[in-house]
């Protein structure tokens, strides 16, 4: 374990980032307190990716092509059935 005065920090900062990347364990102290750690950020163990859920749910197209229910828009909309059909023009 290395520890580091906040105050050289700045001369040295790419050095102690490889060598925390390189798995050595960096304290930064100020005033002789440790204040914070250098370590290095782990991957992910299951990247998420596109298509990750293809094949394993099953939506129907009628989910997505049919209209909303009138009610449905008029909260989209934000205003009551109404309202919607007077600035529609259907009274």
């Amino acid at each position: 374990m290395t520890t580091i005065s906040l105050n050289k920090l700045s001369d040295q900062l790419k050095e102690l980032v490889a060598r925390a990347r390189a798995g050595e364990e960096i304290i930064l102290t100020e005033d002789d307190e440790p204040v914070a750690r250098l370590e290095p950020v782990a991957a992910p163990d299951n990247p998420r990716g596109y298509g990750v859920l293809r094949g394993k749910l099953d939506v129907p197209d009628e989910f997505f092509l049919d209209p909303l229910p009138e009610d449905e828009l008029a909260r989209w909309w934000g205003c009551d059935q109404q309202d919607r059909s007077q600035r529609d023009g259907k009274e």
